[in-house]
């Protein structure tokens, strides 16, 4: 394999020296005039927090959050509240795969990141400063909003549950209390004190034990009702209340200083990219006169 000659490579960047600064000085003036070309962009940072989340399997309230914020029904809600499709200059109607360009540009300017503290941070970039932070608030109180449908409507399928059970359980109540009163009438029973004296006592002891069964029912019963009522009286409140589910431990912010572009960054990276470029083309070019 032919190697290259360290010395004469250093020699030669040596020669073209004014060559290589003059590239790299030209690359970093066009890149800083270029970055005045591009959209300015300001961002809105909030962290909230999960407030009244259950915890589902293994995943966290957090992770349940992100999920929510992430949701295609509160992107879409953002979208047509927002006219983001216009904003964006995006037409999925004349554009083929504009739905795929309008979720990239999406996930540009929205970011939801978890922190070290299981709160979330929710980032939201756009060139127009008050505009990024109503995006950020819209963002936050509609996965809120979304959140609380989800909840009520299963919490109410819960309710409607343990309403049906109430009832049953009522009709069980009532079926029992109708059988005893029944048993004592067809059978002579009186709740009075029992009289030693009378002629049919083992009889009565005997019915007064099958009134005992039914008896130890109703309260098996009754006690499984005041339960399903604990349960139907938390449903009902929770399907009824006005919870919340996020909590704000930091508003949505007024961006006043842009966040894009960072013209250092594109000026640094467009003279180390020319600078690459120009020692690639010597080395090239030279390739011969280098080779040992």
């Amino acid at each position: 394999m032919e190697m290259f000659n360290t010395q004469a490579i250093l020699k030669l960047f040596i020669k073209h020296a004014k060559l290589v600064i003059s590239v790299c000085f030209v690359a970093a003036v066009i890149s800083f005039g270029a970055s005045f070309l591009l959209k300015e962009k300001y961002k809105s940072v909030a962290v909230v927090y999960p407030v009244n989340v259950g915890q589902n399997s293994e995943e966290s309230s957090t992770e349940q959050l992100i999920q929510y914020l992430l949701s295609e029904d509160v992107k879409t809600k953002l979208a047509v509240d927002f006219k983001l499709y216009q904003h964006y200059g995006i037409d999925t109607t004349k554009i083929k795969g504009g739905k795929a360009l309008f979720n990239y540009v999406y996930a540009e300017n929205f970011k939801i990141s978890p922190t070290q503290y299981e709160s979330i941070e929710v980032e939201v970039k756009d060139a127009d400063p008050q505009f990024t932070q109503q995006l950020n608030w819209a963002l936050i109180t509609n996965t809120n909003n979304f959140m609380k449908e989800n909840k009520t409507k299963i919490i109410k399928q819960y309710l409607s549950n343990t309403q049906t059970v109430l009832v049953s359980q009522n009709n069980q109540l009532d079926s029992l209390n109708t059988v005893i009163k029944k048993f004592k009438a067809d059978n002579n029973i009186q709740d009075k004190p029992e009289d030693k004296n009378d002629e049919n006592i083992k009889y009565k002891k005997e019915k007064n034990n099958d009134i005992k069964i039914l008896s130890g029912k109703i309260k098996a019963t009754l006690k499984s009702y005041e339960n399903t009522k604990i349960k139907n009286d938390t449903y009902l409140m929770d399907a009824y209340s006005h919870n919340d589910y996020i909590t704000i431990v930091s508003k949505p912010n007024l961006p006043d200083k842009r966040c894009y572009p960072v013209r250092w960054v594109i000026v640094l990276t467009s003279t180390l990219s020319a600078l690459l470029l120009t020692l690639i083309f010597l080395l090239f070019k030279n390739r011969n006169s280098l080779q040992n």
